[in-house]
């Protein structure tokens, strides 16, 4: 199949299965979004929203075209009255390169990164281009209130990636890593984030018995991403490459 190995599609078919989640959300505010995009171009396909566990919001992640670039907007609508609170944009964030935007998803797990301030989460999600050298990963960034601003405290965490090289039958080597977040709490200020990732080296090998995978290396790293100038810094090697 075009992405290699089944696992290469892994954050592909996770978008798929999302977008049919966000339908009805998206369908339901579809109205209000066109009235406050009505001159910009939207990728409703790579589009998500979700109601946050407070029930008070409505989170949106909107693939914007500009030109050339497309771009990622992030904002949060009251329910009740449909209008907007906050809202944030990233410009040129999800244009297309060698590896090509595959579609956004609300993550409202309990990211409470301080005392009574919870996150919410946009993942992204990227599929290379290259049927031979398979590709695809999924980012992470969180996002806040704060003072009335809709504040991104977390930009670009890999939470997965997989990559290798094959024949485009069955033989090749490939790699996988994987992340959880853990919240670590501190006496005060902002909380820690504790980053568990597992790493698998996977080598596909055609046999008489058909292909067959074998698992080697396996790893587990862990990190600590502190709250810095208003932000968490995420360390190069934690770096989605988009």
């Amino acid at each position: 199949m075009a992405c290699g190995k089944i696992k290469a599609c892994m954050p592909l078919l996770l978008s798929l299965v999302l977008g049919s989640a966000n339908a009805g959300c998206l369908e339901e505010f579809k109205p209000v979004i066109d009235i406050n995009y009505s001159h910009k171009e939207i990728n409703w396909v790579g589009a998500a929203c979700k109601y946050l566990a407070s029930g008070d919001y409505v989170a949106f992640a909107i693939p914007v075209r500009n030109g050339g670039e497309v771009d990622l907007d992030v904002f949060l609508l009251n329910p009740k009255n449909r209008k907007i609170v906050a809202a944030t944009s990233d410009s040129g964030a999800l244009t297309d390169e060698a590896i090509r935007f595959a579609g956004a998803s609300i993550d409202t797990a309990k990211y409470e990164i301080s005392k009574g301030v919870r996150a919410f989460g946009v993942r992204v999600d990227w599929v290379g281009q290259s049927q031979p050298n398979p590709y695809s990963s999924q980012s992470l960034n969180l996002y806040i209130l704060r003072g009335g601003e809709l504040v991104k405290v977390l930009s670009g965490l890999r939470t997965y990636e997989y990559s290798g090289e094959w024949d485009m039958h069955c033989s090749g080597a490939f790699n996988k890593k994987s992340s959880t977040i853990y919240i670590s709490p501190t006496t005060d200020g902002y909380h820690e984030l504790k980053i568990k990732e597992d790493s698998v080296d996977i080598k596909a090998v055609d046999g008489l018995d058909g292909c067959r995978n074998t698992y080697s290396n396996k790893t587990t790293l862990k990190h600590l991403i502190k709250m810095k100038g208003g932000d968490y810094f995420v360390p190069p090697e934690l770096r989605s490459l988009r």
